[in-house]
């Protein structure tokens, strides 16, 4: 079985006898306190977001990015965004969050770029494919063709095999 991560966000203090604002678990026997490698088939991550209260200078990891952000979602703009947060997730998290304020008329204008922008993406693939192909061929032809020269054969002999 592969191994479950159960991530809490909580926007309250939850484990009020300390600071810690960030804590990992794991499934033990109560009255023995004895681990099972049986039962590790799940982390459980807690995240008490409120007692995190590091200043932005202050701020490092990816967990100390994704805290600060979720802290004030509302105050974040994907244009003002602090260098500390800029990271790929957290932008798309934003893009996301702004998606699902649209009202009906911005969704449905929303949803019909989309589709134009996913009909382009595959025009681009297919003419990226389609290159790649013709590439392919027409540097067989030339290596064919050096090949004739260079064993003096004539210039219609030559066979060509492309795997991919």
């Amino acid at each position: 079985m592969r191994k479950t991560l159960i991530i809490s966000l909580l926007g309250f203090n939850y484990f009020t006898n300390e600071k810690r604002y960030f804590r990992c678990c794991c499934y033990k026997d109560f009255e023995t306190g004895e681990l099972y490698p049986e039962l590790d088939f799940a982390d459980l991550y807690f995240v008490e977001l409120k007692k995190f209260d590091k200043e932005l200078k202050h701020v490092i990891t990816m967990l100390d990015r994704w805290i600060t952000f979720l802290n004030k979602v509302p105050e974040h703009d994907k244009d003002k965004l602090s260098t500390k947060l800029q990271e790929a997730e957290i932008i798309q998290t934003i893009n996301t969050i702004e998606t699902l304020s649209f009202n009906a008329k911005e969704r449905k204008y929303y949803e019909r770029e989309k589709k134009v922008m996913i009909g382009r993406y595959a025009v681009i693939q297919t003419a990226v494919a389609n290159a790649t192909h013709q590439t392919k061929i027409a540097t067989a032809i030339e290596i064919a063709k050096g090949l004739n020269a260079d064993f003096k054969m004539s210039d219609n002999l030559f066979c060509i095999s492309i795997y991919y």
